[in-house]
């Protein structure tokens, strides 16, 4: 076997040293000590945060009120908390009978329930506002009677809402399971949730309020479709 000879005899070149990069010139910054006076402190703790933004209604400012140190309050009954609009005053009243008796009893159980579904007989700010009832003057008749088996084939879905499935379900749960309607369990017409109202909201919190588990989702899935019900009735 051939070797070349000159190849072998060839002195191996010694490998560069890796050159490291240095900055050649380093920034600098001599910051001073700013001392900030308590009473400066103080101010921004208690002047609240103004927020500034653009829209097609103009420039709009939202306060920001730092509430940190204020301890939640377990008393429902301050007026600040109703914030009632006047509309509902003008338009509603609240019944003296059974059904805002079981209502009252029923929501007290929540936690999470805003403090104007409170109701409080003796507190002229307490308005129980989910058992409302509408002024006998401003009742109008129902456009058409919404039907179950409709409401279950989707006939009066849209476009833009297609959830009436669910909405039907929620309208067997209460013929199954609340007193005051299984009586409607085989009927068609299901204008009872619009005429009834004051009665099945009080009686879907009853029926709540005596789970161990207190779910806001389920309790928003039946009251949708309520509302839905009284969408249909006057839309068709």
């Amino acid at each position: 076997m051939l070797y070349n000879n000159r190849n072998m005899d060839r002195p191996r070149r010694a490998p560069k040293p890796v050159e490291r990069f240095t900055p050649s010139r380093t920034l600098n910054l001599d910051i001073p000590k700013v001392e900030v006076k308590d009473s400066v402190i103080q101010d921004i703790i208690d002047k609240p945060k103004v927020t500034t933004r653009k829209t097609k209604a103009g420039v709009q400012k939202t306060l920001h009120l730092d509430l940190s140190d204020v301890p939640p309050s377990d008393d429902r009954k301050f007026s600040k908390d109703w914030a009632m609009n006047e509309f509902w005053f003008k338009n509603f009243f609240t019944p003296k009978d059974k059904t805002t008796k079981l209502y009252a009893e029923a929501v007290e159980k929540f936690e999470f329930l805003p403090a104007n579904f409170m109701y409080y007989p003796e507190i002229k700010e307490s308005y129980g506002f989910a058992n409302l009832e509408l002024k006998e003057e401003f009742k109008k008749p129902i456009k058409k009677i919404p039907l179950y088996s409709k409401l279950e084939k989707g006939d009066y879905q849209t476009a833009s809402s297609r959830s009436d499935e669910n909405i039907a379900n929620s309208i067997k749960f209460f013929r199954n399971n609340l007193p005051s309607f299984t009586k409607y369990k085989t009927q068609d017409d299901i204008s009872w949730v619009v005429n009834q109202h004051r009665q099945l909201t009080a009686e879907i919190f009853d029926y709540y309020s005596k789970k161990e588990s207190k779910r806001v989702a389920t309790l928003k899935g039946r009251f949708n479709a309520v509302t839905r019900i009284f969408r249909i009735e006057r839309r068709i």
